[in-house]
């Protein structure tokens, strides 16, 4: 996590505006199907769900596993909590599912309305082990569960009225930090107690990820890091049009598009 996040600052520093005065570098492609969710985890394997299908994707784009998931419907996102437990989500179903490192299905899927959750939009991996930020969007309300079934919850309730976050589209821990974004742009940073720290407004963006204490935004053919420390902001155009989501695993950026994921590396120019 430290190495991580001083080539980030270091990367940071090192931007520059035109991206023709850097070299994009395309490593791999993977085609998505349009209503597809995806995750990458830190060895760069790529999982993907798709027409009833979880498939893993190492990192030099050779397909490792496929598992059907018909039971679960369309998924609406993948969080990698480890190596070893790979986490579904079905908001269509409410329920919350397991695979294994080569996609083998547990049998000990949570439903979440036994945990009086009532409408769960978004979930994120949380860096305490074995536990997962589930958003309630009728009651506003984040909820930290136990993935293991004990009864430790956390909550940071009624987001809407005390902060006025409304439609939140984005949830994620960062160095047991939590950001919270909603689809005007505001964004509201969290520590690991639930307790506020900082809001920034900012433009509403295409798509969000958070590395160390960046807040990286894709939006307009660009992509903008935005440095919480010192409140910085370098912006820096896409190798590609039409991106939709950005990931960073290690040293490589992930652009989605309408149907591919692009794996790029980023070489810097002095």
């Amino acid at each position: 996590m430290i190495k991580n996040t001083l080539l980030l600052l270091v990367f940071f520093s090192a931007l520059m505006v035109r991206s023709q005065e850097n070299d994009w570098k395309l490593e791999k492609e993977i085609v998505l199907l349009k209503e597809g969710v995806w995750a990458v985890d830190e060895f760069n394997n790529v999982y993907i769900a798709a027409d009833n299908t979880l498939t893993k994707t190492d990192s030099i784009g050779q397909l490792k596993f496929k598992q059907s998931i018909k039971s679960f419907g369309n998924l609406s996102a993948i969080e990698i909590i480890n190596s070893m437990k790979i986490v579904v989500f079905s908001e269509e179903q409410q329920s919350i599912g397991f695979f294994d490192n080569t996609l083998t299905q547990s049998d000990n899927s949570i439903d979440l309305s036994e945990l009086n959750i009532v409408n769960a939009r978004i979930i994120s991996r949380s860096s305490q082990q074995e536990k997962l930020w589930v958003l309630d969007q009728q009651n506003s309300t984040l909820f930290l569960i136990s993935l293991n079934r004990s009864n430790q919850f956390q909550e940071i309730s009624n987001l809407s009225g005390l902060l006025n976050l409304n439609d939140i589209t984005f949830i994620k821990e960062e160095k047991n930090q939590l950001f919270v974004a909603d689809k005007s742009g505001k964004i509201c940073l969290f520590d690991v107690y639930g307790s506020l720290k900082n809001c920034f407004n900012f433009p509403r963006f295409d798509a969000l990820t958070i590395k160390g204490d960046f807040i990286i935004g894709c939006q307009n053919d660009q992509i903008e890091f935005f440095n919480t420390k010192n409140l910085e902001t370098k912006k820096l155009l896409f190798p590609i049009k039409g991106v939709k989501e950005c990931k960073l695993s290690g040293n490589y950026f992930y652009f989605r598009t309408e149907n591919k994921i692009y794996k790029y590396t980023l070489n810097l120019h002095n």
